[in-house]
């Protein structure tokens, strides 16, 4: 099967493929669980923060004072999509190993550097050797899945999910 993952989405599905069969922290760990990789063939991500998004942990930091109990857990998303070393995404990228699943990055960049989420370098923060790609769309975070249509992004899609 083939995975698109949006945003966050995204480092959900790398770290199934990556990490989860070796974490025992992971709910229901069991010893010599096998890896995803092996039944993923492509990994689309469209705007994921492979190496953190600070504009967005500053948004959940400003709601911890006005969390409690449960919803506290919550607060979890800023130190997991951070850009500190200890964070999620960075530790993925340090222990990276290409695997059997083909990446492809598509990302955003309304000039300025960052698709108003994600920067254009954390995007691009996963190191891909051919045949993944990375490509650059001239629109926002969100406009990569809601206007995919209109942008172009949906054929690219199509396209790299029907090739070899």
């Amino acid at each position: 099967c083939s995975i698109v993952g949006h945003s966050i989405g995204g480092l959900i599905a790398r770290y199934m493929l990556e990490r989860s069969a070796t974490d025992p922290a992971r709910n229901g760990f069991n010893d010599g669980d096998n890896s995803m990789d092996q039944f993923v063939d492509k990994l689309v991500m469209l705007g994921v923060p492979n190496a953190g998004a600070s504009q967005i942990t500053f948004a959940f930091e400003r709601l911890q004072s006005s969390l409690t109990g449960p919803d506290l857990s919550l607060i979890q998303i800023s130190q997991d999509l951070s850009e500190l070393p200890s964070s999620l995404p960075i530790l993925m990228n340090a222990n990276y190993v290409d695997n059997a699943t083909l990446y492809h990055l598509i990302y955003g960049d309304l000039g300025t550097g960052t698709d108003g989420v994600v920067t254009t370098a954390s995007a691009l923060a996963l190191s891909l050797t051919s045949p993944a790609s990375a490509t650059l769309f001239n629109i926002g975070h969100d406009d990569l899945h809601l206007r995919a249509t209109s942008t172009g992004v949906a054929i690219w899609l199509g396209t790299l999910l029907q090739g070899q």
